[in-house]
């Protein structure tokens, strides 16, 4: 059980990016919808793990990226990764630290301790980023008015670090694939950042 942090995150992202950019907390003004809406949007990485060991994926925990106000189908994600859903799990809390090397609160889809892992991004977030103009490799250019620049997780509770979700899926070899469901709640400004729906 090795407890990881932002430097290894930052280390990470410098390694396949050639740069690393800036690391920032979110106070609770920054959690509100029109501050994450100019900044970015606030995504959640969500961990599930594969049982099944006759797969053909290479990796058998799963980093799943979507919008802080959505909710995580493991029956969608198990149709993207061609399995059956009796063969993904939602990683608990305390394996977190053990399998990723983070914190509930500040895993996101870089920088784990293990090895070998695949990152899943919600074809939500990449349709999001389609609809803005894109420039090449600056992330701080990247979309516009912060469409297509999500903010993820950077080694502990509320610290993230922005980042362009074609860099992203690009740089990290992530998938994209439909794997949320909006929920009632979202609507209403609510949510619930480990929700899954079977």
């Amino acid at each position: 059980e090795r407890l990881l942090g932002p430097t290894h995150v930052a280390l990470a992202l410098e390694r396949t990016l050639g740069r690393c950019p800036p690391l920032f907390e979110l106070d609770a003004d920054d959690m509100g919808p029109s501050r994450t809406r100019s900044a970015g949007t606030h995504v959640k990485t969500l961990v599930v793990q594969a049982s099944d060991s006759s797969s053909s994926m290479t990796s058998k925990l799963v980093a799943c990226v979507l919008a802080l106000h959505q909710r995580l189908s493991l029956g969608r994600c198990a149709a993207a990764l061609s399995l059956r859903r009796a063969d993904l799990r939602l990683v608990s809390p305390d394996e977190l630290i053990p399998l990723c090397g983070y914190p509930r609160g500040g895993i996101g889809p870089v920088g784990w301790s293990a090895a070998d892992y695949t990152i899943l991004v919600d074809e939500a977030l990449h349709s999001q980023a389609k609809t803005s103009q894109l420039s090449s490799g600056n992330v701080q250019h990247e979309g516009n008015q912060g469409m297509g620049l999500i903010l993820c997780g950077a080694g502990l509770p509320n610290l993230v670090f922005p980042i362009g979700v074609h860099t992203l899926v690009d740089s990290f070899a992530a998938m994209v694939a439909p794997i949320s469901m909006l929920t009632n709640s979202s609507a209403q400004g609510g949510c619930d950042v480990e929700r899954v729906d079977e």
